[in-house]
Formats: C-alpha cells, structure tokens, sequence
C-alpha cells in the first residue's frame, strides 16, 4: 500500500470539499483489489443506495488487507456518520501492510 500521511489526505479533502477524499477511497481500492479484496468499480459510487453498498465492500477491503486490525463494522459507521474521520482510522493500518 502506498503509504500516505492521515493528516494531508484530511486536510486535502476538507479543501476539496470532499472530492479528494472520492479519489483516495478510488486509488485504495485498487490497491487492495491487487491484494485480493474484491472492491465494485468506481462508477458505483455515483448510484444511490448502490454507492452505499460500494463503500460497505471497500470496508471490507479495509478489513481484509489490515488482516483484521480494522474491523469493516467501524469504517463503515464512520464513513455513514462521520466521513472525515475515515483517514485517521484507516491511513495508518494501511501505512502497516507491506
């Protein structure tokens, strides 16, 4: 996983008003599908209700490539009901995998 500082990809998306955060959760999904997640493409996203049902497998990429450290469950509650947070629970597992 390319390794990634927490903060920038935070600060980043505030500035973007959250587009730069789409593009990190799209670049980690292909990451982790080269680790054998099985992550929906991106234009997924773009679809009501079936964008919710993306963001519930990437949790579960999260889960797979962190080999468990972060739980699917956490990540996606965070995602649902405070996006912004998601890099500071997720950026540092990733900077761990190798």
């Amino acid at each position: 996983m390319t390794k990634r500082s927490a903060v920038t990809v935070f600060l980043l998306s505030c500035v973007t008003c959250g587009l730069y955060s789409l593009i990190w959760m799209l670049s980690t999904k292909d990451e982790m599908n080269t680790r054998g997640a099985q992550i929906p493409p991106g234009w997924h996203l773009l679809i009501p209700i079936l964008n919710i049902l993306w963001i519930w497998k990437w949790a579960q990429g999260v889960q797979h490539v962190t080999g468990g450290k972060v739980s699917a469950g956490l990540v996606m509650g965070v995602s649902l009901f405070f996006g912004p947070a998601v890099p500071f629970i997720v950026v540092n597992a990733f900077n761990e995998v190798n």
